[in-house]
């Protein structure tokens, strides 16, 4: 092809240029030669003209000549490079003096200069070096025979030195050249100056990143950082200073420590110093105004200005607040400072996180935290420092080189702030905080500091609490109205918070101190006069101490601590004391009498039983608080203290307010909140109170109707009350009359079962209706007067309510409602009726709908216009819950048209109309609206241009949906673009069955500070994003959008069958701030996301869609700008499912074209996910690779270039999941059911892994190996690192190999434990040496062969030591030697032993010694194993007569199924081995085993604690006798010393547990003689034995069986004297702790003195029971059968037809233990306990079971107070034709304060279950007392009562009762034909009813018991 001439013209120019360039840098000539020939055939060269042939042929000759000169003249080319280095030696010498001259004045050198002496160093050492090396190489070379040099060295000779000649000539020229060759030294950067004190905290280098960019904001010309003293304010300065220097945000920065004793000057020198100027004038003003002519040049400056304590004058320092150029940045420890500084931008530094403070501390304690002994320690003493950064420290590295006992000296230090020993703490830290006490000033400030102080550590204090204290001390005496008082309190508070004095609480209404803090205010004010107060944990202490001038005293008291008199404090005006125990406390009658001074007296969480102390109580005393306390009579506070203003008995248990109460004239505040026990308040007490302004009423279920006097006193003080918490059942006539016009706090509930609890006083006045009709409501005074008042409106199961505003509003508006709540209203339909005219909810913040199942909108009205007059009325809506509304369909009704033009509703929750009416809501929950379609409706947010208008949800945070099953979109109909939901971070979905997709892409742009996304079990979601339909899915060059949440931290996906990727095929996604992935069972998720490499200088893939082309290429496209600098994560779902059998998409029809990046060698890489910590993938069946593109080697690129594409089979070549360093941060890593996986990890990714902590993987059937070997490796790195791994888990992988196939060695220096399970495949961890200092737990299991080895040593040689016990199933004999060498041995602490069916012993005899180390052994399955521990005989004992005894280190073993077993160990296995630390065994399933143990064997199990043994078909005996041979047969001291549990069975043949000769001298146990009853008897004792069950034993004779077969006596003659004989031996043996013997699992025994005669009793039962059968009357019956009594805890008696009383009077102490007592059949029985005087407990009876009694007339008749069932839970009474009533009277039900089951059934004259016996009592004060008390059954559960014919109510007083079921869960009541009401002339109480059944119908759950029973007698009439 011919070319133009201006072409050929340009290709000749490059040509001669290309020639010229070679011959300069000395090409060769047979070089150029080539190069000329090959430019003579091109083509273009034909064209060349004449001229430039000629000028070619002389560069050739003079090329040519210039190589001829090195040749012949290359002697004298060297000799003139000599010279040349010569002379520019003496250059470089003279230069270097001048520079070394220039360096000791401190000067700097140019880098010029520098670089040109470097550069001659260079050639001086490279020519001789060079010259060197040639000279031995011609020394070998010769021409002709070695006659002649060599040529080819001395043209290389020549030619070299040239070259050089040339250099160093232009070497001379730039010395030359040289100006200056040095210049000053700069002065340092500020931040240069600072060392690292501490390690970087996530908390704080959030601040420093929200400071910087505020920095940068030109809006902020000041900043401060604010927080307690010692918490790191300076030290975060620092780092901001650090930060800024190295980015260069600012020209200057400079610092200046303030102080609290203000020095301007001081301040102006500091700053002038870090500017480098000096001052030329003296005077302030004079130096202010250079600094600010300094500052104005036009720099940016920032000033920073340290421990700011007081409102600084900028301008007579010398700068300007709102400078163009300079801004301020300070530090100080109060915020009110800041903001009258004109601060509008402040940051708190809180104290750190628990995390946060122990990681502190680590790094400056160092590595002696880790060790075991000292690591508890430290995480106490760490957490004692509070989170105080410079207490951390000081403590930390104090400690760093400290023995045990320092640490605890330290701890105890902390804890005990008044120790007398000085610490650092004290020494470093305490000042700091006490500046800031020193600097308060105000009185009051001390005084509230003091109060708080007085508070135990870590306590959230009471803000209430310290207004109580502070009006007892008289602070506020110029203050007369409360609520004044509480707003000083309150101020005080703030103050103190924002002087970081006090902190803030979780707990509302509550303030918290720091524990230091606390302390140095403890120590401060001790030393003060004014406000000198302690805190002490024990009353001697106090008591020790000098106590004239203390002010206030707070008691701790512990279970040991008891009070005396003689506490002297003539000053002390404060004694706030509380308990932790739980025992009555005795107080002292004389306790108060030395404390004349006192105002304010404090008890908490005490027993009290008489208050009569109090009456030495000093008359002034103005608070008294006797809160959580069990108290007695209170009436000693009215006749004594007669000047109290606050008075609080909350929570504690007064059952009457006296009428001395009433002579507290000048009490202010009442509070009785949670005395529950109430039930009475005397006459003329309330109408006394004259001064009393607050009343706290508050209880569960005051008897109102009882108290008729007290309500018409309150009914009278009503209007002066200005606080009142009140509790109504809804019905009481009390309402009717209540006035309460001057309410400023209430908190009404007019509710049957209220369960909401006030938090705190600042809680917002409530009003709480429940289960009335709305009608009485409206009727109701006092509700009128509270509801115009509330903020928070709760509405409860009101029948008959269609819509708030119309039926129950109407007449009022509510101003000030802020909070409304309605729950199971079934009647609600809307909540605002608009075609009425109604006001509203103005000023509405929280909306809470449940439960309302016709509930249909928010708004009703037939014409949309009057809904749009209410739609304002939701603009200050925060929150919003909707819950279970079946019905609802939105804010109002939603209609449209469908294609016939025919109405239809849609359930939208926010219709188009609404969608900007609610700029504050912030919280959206939604479960079960069923009938909701779309839950935003953006339809309407469009102007006629398509753009959006407004900003919808402004402040929207947080939205959960769940069980929405009609929900087809979030977001509806989305345009383009949505401006609005920027603040929604956290995301819920799940149960939605209905969803597609959550997001479009153009929502996603919108929802930019997401955080956290949950989705979940939604069947039909295939994409959680996808492209919206009205836009454009590609940019105008035909490239596909990116998309991102670039704030999400969490993301999880699960269950969702249908999920084929994250985002559609349309679109890229990313999220940089991810750092927690879950996905979780998504079975179609194949490649979700393909996350791409984003480099900086890189071409990146770019993907590009054609409409028109056919086939998919690849080209390269650069990256622009703005993508380049973002790190993001690309997910790129569409790829795989392009690349497969020549088609395309399903869903869209266009092409992929797409475009592989390269990546240069060592190019900063940007990663992919930089913030992922977690990410779990489980049960991803499709799951292939994670992996960044220009990955897919196995893809044939040819083929793919060509038009083909790839076949399916090929992409599933083994690749690694991860092969790229796609998450740098990672910590946890979860892989579990991913089985198309084959190796987890690629090799070069590995170093991006320094952060994996954990790592697990699980049932990845085809995972081969963890890290690849399959790529090439870097030889010159031989080692994988894992810096952090702690944890290694791998489960059930059949095709693992090794973790590393390879053979680089591994390094974990952190790995702790290493799990490997069902991998049978695995032969080795790696092929190199792998390093696991500190692994202290490898557990290796393959099906049920298992190992645990407490080891630091080589994996490898574990899993190979493994593998060759595995291996060695089929021998008869292991080879433990072998198995140790071989490494299975080492240091196991855990070895399972299973389905080795040929092994005879486990261990011979001579490699006893092999499995000392093992403490957990299991054995099961070994069909031939005869022996654990073989025995030794001949050879194998003469070979070891030499080894000393073996310590085993066993604690637990367990012998599981084997059959052929005969025994564990004989007795000389004695003489080598020890097994003293074994605690437990377990020998089950081993019939052929008749004995456990040798007595010599049991010596050694001196440790043991459990011992089982079970289905051993010939077991016998457990301890059996020694053979007659063995040395010291039978002689036990101690047999089983700590033995606590022993269960034993099935064993058939079991006849006793231990048997032998007992020798007297050396006794068994604790043997002991008893000489009294006979000489040859011996007493056994096993002293710690707690548990005792035998099962299936029916040969069991005795416990332990004596030598001697002849008769003796029992165990006590006085028990039994008349008894038979007991014919098992001579032994007794005791259990001191053991109380009970279980026996077949539901029989109990008691054991009493002798366990032998117990078994004996028991095995004879039968015998007894027919001798019980046979009684007449219990009166008389023989010691043989009372001893067996005494023992059994069920007592039957059954079909005893002579029998009339069950339980004589005589004998009830006889029955005082029994715990279960079943009566029937008994055809003659009427009582079953007898009348008596005696008062009789039966602490132990649980259950009564009556059946068949059909002359029973009386369970229990006339034992008030006497008989008492304080355990007894269930009572069961069938056919029991003659009993009237269950209990004689409601006095009984005292007496069962735990009966949880009361069952009657077919009992035909049964009228009642409590009777009525009050009328026949004569003492009218037990009836008044009746009268008053509340009756309750605290914990009855259940009650049935069916077929009771005559049943007429469950009780029917005489007097009006108040009956409390408070745990009363279900009541049946079921053919009760005459049953009229539940409770005759009773108000019920039964908050947690949950069924409620009258004749198989089911009441509502809150429907009252006595009503439910009236109305279904009443449809039962009709």
């Amino acid at each position: 092809m011919c070319l133009e001439h201006d072409h050929g013209t340009f290709n000749l120019r490059i040509m001669l240029d290309d020639l010229r360039r070679r011959v300069r840098c000395g090409s060769r000539f047979d070089d150029l030669k080539r190069r000329w020939v090959l430019y003579r055939k091109m083509d273009c060269l034909t064209e060349l003209g004449k001229e430039a042939v000629t000028k070619l042929g002389q560069l050739v000759v003079e090329l040519s000549m210039k190589h001829f000169k090195y040749l012949t003249q290359h002697k004298k080319i060297t000799i003139n490079l000599e010279e040349e280095l010569k002379n520019l030696k003496m250059m470089k010498q003279a230069l270097q003096t001048k520079v070394d001259n220039e360096r000791r004045k401190g000067h700097e050198i140019e880098p010029i200069v520098q670089k040109w002496l470097s550069d001659v160093t260079i050639i001086e050492n490279e020519w001789q070096k060079w010259i060197s090396n040639e000279n031995n190489v011609n020394k070998k070379k010769k021409c002709f025979g070695g006659q002649c040099s060599d040529i080819a060295f001395n043209y290389s000779l020549g030619k070299q030195a040239t070259k050089r000649i040339e250099y160093i000539t232009s070497l001379k020229e730039e010395k030359n050249k040289f100006k200056d060759i040095s210049y000053p030294k700069a002065s340092l950067t500020l931040g240069s100056t600072f060392t690292k004190d501490v390690k970087s905290l996530l908390s704080r280098e959030k601040i420093i990143t929200e400071v910087i960019e505020k920095l940068k904001d030109d809006q902020v010309k000041m900043i401060s950082i604010c927080g307690m003293g010692g918490v790191g304010k300076t030290t975060l300065v620092k780092e901001v200073i650090k930060t800024i220097e190295k980015n260069n945000l600012f020209d200057e920065v400079v610092m200046a420590v303030v102080s609290q004793d203000v020095n301007y000057e001081k301040i102006q020198i500091q700053i002038a110093d870090t500017l480098g100027m000096e001052f030329k004038k003296d005077s302030l003003l004079g130096r202010a105004m250079e600094l600010l002519e300094r500052l104005s040049k036009g720099k940016r400056v920032l000033i920073v200005l340290d421990d700011v304590w007081d409102i600084l004058d900028f301008e007579r320092i010398g700068l300007q607040e709102r400078d163009k150029y300079c801004k301020i940045l300070f530090t100080s420890r109060d915020q009110k400072v800041c903001q009258n500084m004109g601060c509008r931008v402040n940051f708190q530094v809180p104290v750190l996180s628990e995390d946060e403070a122990w990681s502190l501390f680590q790094e400056m304690a160092g590595d002696v935290v880790n060790k075991h002994d000292i690591n508890p320690i430290a995480r106490e003493v760490a957490k004692a420092c509070g989170g105080l950064p410079l207490a951390i420290v000081t403590v930390g590295r104090a400690l760093s080189i400290e023995g045990k006992s320092a640490w605890e000296d330290t701890l105890k230090q902390l804890r005990n702030f008044q120790s007398s020993s000085s610490s650092d703490v004290e020494k470093f830290v305490h000042p700091r905080i006490e500046l800031s006490l020193k600097f308060l000033g105000n009185k009051e400030y001390k005084l509230f500091l003091m109060l708080c102080g007085l508070f135990p550590e870590d306590f959230d204090i009471p803000i209430e609490c310290l207004l109580h204290h502070a009006v007892g001390l008289g602070m506020f005496k110029h203050i007369t109205a409360s609520w004044e008082a509480r707003d000083q309190v309150h101020t005080l508070v703030d103050n103190l918070k924002r002087k970081f004095l006090l902190l803030e609480s979780n707990v509302r209404g509550c303030v918290k101190m720091h524990d230091i803090v606390r302390n140095v205010v403890i120590s401060f004010l001790f030393k003060s006069e004014e406000h000198k107060f302690m805190v002490q944990y024990n009353f001697k202490s106090l008591k020790e101490e000098k106590l004239n001038d203390i002010k206030a005293i707070s008691l701790i008291l512990d279970d040991s601590n008891k009070l005396e008199s003689g506490l002297e404090c003539p000053t002390l005006k404060l004694f706030q004391v509380r308990s932790k125990s739980k025992e009555p406390i005795s107080w002292p009658e004389l306790f108060f009498q030395g404390m004349c001074a006192l105002k304010v007296l404090s008890m908490q969480n005490l027993c009290i039983p008489k208050l009569s102390s109090l009456s030495q109580a000093p008359f002034n005393l103005h608070t008294l608080k006797v809160e959580h306390c069990d108290v007695g009579d209170i009436s000693i506070i009215g006749k004594k203290l007669l000047l109290l203003e606050v008075l609080s008995l909350s929570h504690s248990n007064v059952k009457e307010l006296p009428i001395e109460i009433g002579d507290l004239g000048s009490l202010r505040l009442l509070d009785l909140t949670g005395c529950n026990d109430l039930n009475f308040i005397s006459d003329n007490v309330l109408i006394r109170l004259f001064r009393l302004e607050e009343l706290y009423f508050r209880m569960y279920n005051f008897p109102w109707n009882k108290n008729e006097v007290a309500i018409n006193e309150l009914k009278k003080i009503s209007h002066q009350l200005k606080v009142v918490e009140m509790k109504f059942r809804g019905t009481e006539i009390l309402l009717k009359d209540l006035v309460f016009n001057n309410l400023q706090k209430f908190w009404v509930y007019v509710d049957r079962y209220s369960n909401f609890q006030r938090s705190s006083y600042l809680e917002s006045n409530l009003l709480q209706v429940s289960s009335i009709g709305y009608q009485y409501i409206n009727s109701i005074l006092m509700i009128s007067q509270v509801i115009k008042k509330c903020e928070i409106l709760a509405i409860k199961k009101v029948k008959d309510l269609k819509n708030i505003i119309s039926h129950l509003l109407s007449d009022y508006s509510i101003p000030y409602l802020k909070d409304l709540r309605v729950v199971s209203c079934p009647n609600l339909e809307y909540l605002i009726d608009c075609t009425v005219h109604c006001n509203g909810f103005p000023q509405i913040q929280s909306l809470s709908l449940k439960k309302l199942e016709n509930f249909k909108q928010i708004c009703y009205s037939s014409d949309h216009h009057e809904v749009k007059r209410l739609m304002n009325e939701f603009s200050y809506l925060v929150k919003m819950e909707l819950t279970g509304l079946p019905s609802f369909i939105g804010f109002d009704n939603a209609i449209e048209f469908n294609e016939l033009n025919e109405e239809f509703s849609v359930g939208k929750l926010f219709p188009s109309d609404w969608m900007k009416k609610f700029p504050k809501l912030e919280t959206i929950l939604l479960k079960n609206c069923i009938s909701l379609n779309v839950v935003f409706d953006l339809n309407g947010d469009l102007n006629s241009s398509g753009q959006a208008l407004d900003f919808l949800f402004p402040q929207l945070t947080k939205i959960e949906i769940s069980n929405l099953k009609n929900l087809s979109y979030v977001w509806g109909i989305v345009p383009n673009p949505v401006q609005g939901f920027q603040n929604l971070r956290f995301l819920t979905i799940s149960n939605c069955k209905s969803l597609t997709h959550v997001f479009t892409s153009v929502i996603v742009r919108a929802v930019t500070n997401l955080e956290r996304l949950e989705v979940s079990s939604c069947k039909l979601i295939e994409n959680i994003v996808t492209s919206n339909r009205c836009e454009e899915e590609y940019d105008n060059k035909g490239h596909v959008k990116t998309i991102g949440f670039n704030k999400l931290c969490y993301l999880s996906l699960s269950r969702l069958p249908k999920l084929v990727s994250i985002c559609s095929e349309l679109l890229w996604l990313e999220y940089p701030s991810l750092k927690q992935f879950d996905v979780v069972h998504c079975p179609m998720l194949e490649i979700s996301f393909l996350p791409t490499h984003i480099g900086a200088k890189r071409d990146n893939l770019d993907v590009t869609y054609s409409a028109n082309s056919k086939d998919v290429s690849f080209h390269s496209l650069k990256e622009n700008n703005s993508r380049s600098s973002n790190r993001s994560v690309s997910c790129i779902p569409f790829i795989p499912k392009f690349i497969q059998q020549g088609t395309t998409s399903k869903r869209n029809s266009k092409e992929a074209l797409v475009t592989r990046a390269t990546r240069e060698k060592g190019e900063d890489m940007i990663h992919s996910f930089p913030l992922l910590e977690s990410l779990h993938l489980i049960y991803l069946p499709n799951l292939v690779r994670l992996c960044s593109f220009g990955t897919y080697e196995s893809w044939d690129k040819q083929q793919f270039m060509n038009g083909g594409f790839v076949e399916d089979h090929v992409s599933s070549r083994c690749h690694p999941l991860i092969d790229d360093a796609l998450f740098p941060n990672l910590t946890s890593l979860l892989i579990e059911t991913c089985n198309k996986v084959n190796i987890l990890f690629s090799h070069s990714i590995m170093c991006s892994l320094e952060h994996l902590q954990k790592l697990e993987v699980r049932q990845c059937e085809n995972m081969e190996e963890i890290i690849s070997n399959q790529e090439e490796i870097d030889a010159t790195n031989n080692k994988i690192m894992l810096p952090a791994l702690q944890h290694l888990l791998l489960k059930k992988l059949p095709s693992l190999k090794a973790f590393f196939q390879g053979h680089h060695n591994l390094d974990f220096p952190s790995l702790e434990k290493v799990d490997i399970e069902d991998c049978p495949n695995m032969e080795l961890f790696s092929r190199g040496d792998s390093y696991t200092p500190n692994l202290e737990d490898l557990t290796i299991k393959i099906e049920s062969l298992s190992s645990n080895y407490m080891q630091k040593e080589d994996i490898n040689s574990v899993i190979r030591g493994f593998k060759s016990f595995v291996a060695s199933q089929g021998f008869v004999m292991l080879n433990w030697t072998k198995l140790h060498n071989e490494g299975y041995l080492i240091k196991n602490s855990k070895t399972n032993i299973k389905a080795f069916h040929k092994l005879s012993v486990l261990v011979p005899y001579n490699e006893i010694q092999m499995l000392q180390n093992v403490k957990e052994l299991t054995v099961s399955n070994c069909d031939s194993l005869n022996e654990v521990f073989g025995s030794g005989g001949g050879a194998d004992a003469k070979k070891i007569d030499h080894i000393s005894t073996t310590h085993y280190q066993l604690q637990n073993m367990k012998l599981d199924n084997l059959p052929k077993l005969s025994c564990i160990w004989k007795h000389n296995i004695m003489a080598v081995a020890s097994f003293q630390k074994i605690t437990n065994i377990d020998v089950l399933h081993c019939h052929n085993l008749k004995s456990l143990l040798s007595h010599s064997m049991a010596r050694s199990l001196v440790q043991l604690k459990k011992l089982t043994v079970g289905y051993c078909d010939m077991m016998e005996e457990i301890i059996t006798k020694d053979d007659r041979n063995s040395e010291g047969r039978n002689k036990v001291k101690i047999l089983f010393p700590k033995l606590e549990e022993l269960i034993l069975g099935p064993l058939p043949n079991l006849e006793c547990v231990c048997s032998g000769d007992y020798d007297y001298d050396v006794p068994m146990c604790d043997v002991v003689e008893d000489k009294e009853i006979n000489n040859n008897k011996i007493q056994i004792s096993f002293p710690e034995l707690k548990k005792l069950i035998f099962y299936h034993v029916p040969k069991l004779k005795c416990f332990c069986l004596g030598a001697y077969d002849y008769n003796i006596m029992t165990s006590s003659t006085e028990e039994c004297p008349n008894m038979a004989t007991f014919p098992y031996g001579n032994v007794i043996v005791r259990a001191p702790n053991l109380h009970i013997v279980m026996w077949d699992w539901s029989k109990i025994v008691r054991t009493l003195e002798d366990l032998n005669l117990t078994i004996y009793y028991f095995q004879n039962s039968k015998k007894y029971k027919a001798e019980i059968q046979k009684l007449e009357t219990f009166r008389d019956i023989n010691e043989e059968l009372v001893a067996y009594i005494r023992r059994v805890t069920k007592i039957d008696i059954k079909k005893c037809h002579k029998l009339l009383s069950c339980i004589p009077a005589n004998k009830m102490h006889l029955f005082s233990h029994m715990q279960i007592l079943n009566v029937r059949e008994c055809g003659g029985l009427e009582e079953i306990f007898e009348s008596n005087d005696r008062s009789m407990k039966y602490d132990e009876l649980l259950s009564i079971y009556l059946f068949s009694l059909p002359k029973l007339k009386h369970i229990w008749k006339n034992h008030v107070q006497i008989l008492r069932f304080q355990e007894l839970m269930e009572i069961y009474i069938e056919k029991c034709d003659e009993l009237s009533c269950v209990f004689w009277d409601v006095s009984m039900t005292t007496s069962l304060p735990n009966l949880l089951y009361l069952s009657v059934c077919d009992c035909g004259k049964m009228q009642e279950i409590i009777g009525n016996s009050s009328n026949s009592n004569p003492i009218n004060c037990v009836i008044e007392q009746q009268q008053r008390a509340k009756i309750i059954f605290p914990k009855l559960f259940e009650i049935r009562l069916q077929k009771l014919p005559n049943l007429k109510c469950f009780s029917q007083s005489s007097f009006p009762s108040y009956v409390e079921l408070p745990s009363c869960y279900l009541i049946i009541i079921e053919d009760c034909h005459e049953m009229k009401t539940f409770w005759f002339n009773g108000t019920l109480y039964t908050p947690n009813l949950w069924s409620l059944f009258v004749e198989n119908t089911k009441f509502d759950i809150d429907e009252d018991v006595n009503e439910a029973i009236l109305q279904h007698n009443k449809c039962f009439e009709r």
